[in-house]
């Protein structure tokens, strides 16, 4: 789970951040130098999105936690971000659609999203980047809405300029949102109607908003991202071209066939997110395109909504074509553009509208009533889903995916299930010392135990195969079964996607 990494990245770039501001000693009474001495300018991992591990170990440090406790802290506050997008995301849909009813069904179809749902609890990376879209994208919302009605839209306008610079902060990736806003505000320096003062006057104060919003942006991003506090230009330029060139080599495996990261066919992410999302959200977010493009060629006469449509569609098909376009690096299936969801369940909700403002137009009763029915029908299956998986929600595979999943997927490549093979070792073994191996990153199997009394204390790690009593696989880059039979195994969807071995 890169619990290790995650964290000193957040220390590294915490000691940099004290050492500027001043509050070195205010803040760790004990010192935060004993934790690591790395410095931040020469650190691997030193373009890495670094305010959120930041924030939790600032809460850390304040609450003086230790052990265990400090890595269940970074899990709540993930899971509050969470739900802090989750219900931005509801204020959007309401702010687009005009219709609440519209807005909590569609926050509610998001929330029962599995693998969403399950990546909440532990995921600070994509679930946050994803959050800071749905939380962005409100205020953009808003600033658009009062800038087409000549309102005084400076406020929101600065607000969702540091938001915007918050997301890139997150991830590079975060620019195509800050590209996406630019075009809005140019389109609307264009073509708003609504504008009561005309000529240079006019273009003047669009001029002026859009360069409020370029500089807030990049006072947002600089702010956010310790980094960049000293040569901005230079890191900012060193960050894109080592994301450009990310040196991940590892493999992926997709239908059956290991696949390089750094060469992957085009088809890997319209694979990866058919297999993996709902087929009705699937079916939702393309009518909503269809929608917003028979509504572009009839000439859709609400600009506010439209303008909101097309950002929305932006975030959807940009993101994917420019990760098509440029080759980008990505791995354990689509997380890398969860985000991309903020727009999609816009575009859900936007199908929902369209339907019944038809379907009131025609006065007719039988579309909103098949599509309620199949809201119910997909939200109680979804349920399901959530509790029968759980706590390994990050598994779920739709009807659509290639069986058996094991041997055509990437399973638990984040090593959820290791706990429960930890757990199970210690329960039946009552050996003063454990010696255990992992298949893949035996880091994800260190932080995976919740400590009980002084019995973690007795697992050893040992990279010999010969040395070691037990070993334990999530099956990544070994899918086949093994020769032996497990001693414990956790199995979902009727396949096991942990196994311990009895080695001695």
């Amino acid at each position: 789970m890169d619990e290790g990494f995650e964290r000193t990245t957040g220390l590294v770039n915490l000691q940099y951040v004290l050492r500027r501001t001043g509050l070195r000693h205010t803040l760790c009474k004990q010192g935060c130098e004993s934790d690591t001495a790395k410095n931040l300018s020469t650190y691997h991992d030193r373009t890495y999105s670094s305010w959120f591990q930041v924030l939790a170990l600032t809460v850390e440090k304040t609450l003086d936690l230790r052990d265990m406790d400090r890595y269940f802290l970074r899990h709540l506050l993930t899971f509050l971000f969470y739900w802090a997008g989750v219900l931005h995301l509801f204020l959007s849909a309401r702010l687009v659609t005009r219709n609440a009813w519209v807005a909590l069904i569609t926050m509610l179809l998001f929330i029962l999203q599995p693998r969403f749902f399950g990546e909440a609890f532990h995921n600070p990376k994509d679930i946050v980047f994803l959050s800071v879209h749905c939380i962005a994208i409100y205020y953009i919302l808003r600033m658009l809405q009062l800038r087409q009605s000549n309102a005084g839209a400076f406020p929101p306008l600065l607000v969702s300029g540091l938001l915007t610079g918050l997301a890139i902060a997150t991830r590079i990736s975060g620019i195509l949102l800050f590209l996406l806003v630019l075009g809005c505000l140019m389109i609307q320096t264009l073509f708003r109607s609504t504008v009561k003062v005309t000529g240079r006057k006019s273009l003047s104060r669009s001029m002026t908003e859009m360069l409020s919003y370029v500089s807030t942006t990049i006072l947002g991003t600089i702010l956010f991202w310790p980094y960049l506090w000293s040569q901005p230009l230079a890191r900012f330029s060193e960050t894109v071209e080592h994301m450009r060139r990310f040196p991940w080599p590892g493999t992926v495996l997709l239908n059956g066939e290991f696949l390089k990261a750094t060469d992957l066919p085009w088809y890997y992410i319209p694979n990866w997110i058919s297999v993996t999302v709902p087929p009705f959200i699937i079916v939702l977010t393309l009518l909503g395109l269809l929608l917003l493009t028979m509504a572009l060629l009839r000439r859709f006469q609400d600009p506010k909504r439209l303008l909101a449509m097309l950002l929305a569609s932006g975030l959807v098909l940009g993101p994917i074509a420019a990760a098509l376009a440029f080759g980008a690096v990505l791995y354990d299936g689509w997380r890398h553009l969860y985000f991309t969801a903020a727009g999609a369940f816009l575009l859900v909700a936007f199908a929902f509208h369209r339907i019944l403002s038809i379907s009131r137009l025609r006065n007719w009763r039988w579309p909103p009533l098949v599509l309620l029915t199949l809201v119910l029908v997909h939200s109680v299956f979804l349920c399901y889903e959530i509790i029968r998986l759980h706590p390994y929600q990050n598994v779920y595979f739709n009807s659509f995916a290639k069986r058996p999943l094991r041997t055509n997927y990437d399973m638990d490549y984040w090593g959820l299930s290791y706990r429960a093979g930890l757990e199970f070792i210690l329960r039946t073994d009552s050996s003063k010392r454990i010696e255990v191996r992992y298949f893949g990153h035996p880091e994800q199997a260190q932080f995976a135990l919740e400590p009980d009394g002084r019995a973690s204390e007795r697992l050893v790690y040992v990279e010999e195969p010969i040395k070691a009593h037990y070993f334990l696989t999530v099956y990544r880059w070994h899918p086949d079964d093994y020769a032996e039979e497990p001693v414990f195994s956790v199995e979902r969807n009727g396949e096991r996607i942990l196994s311990v071995f009895k080695v001695q």
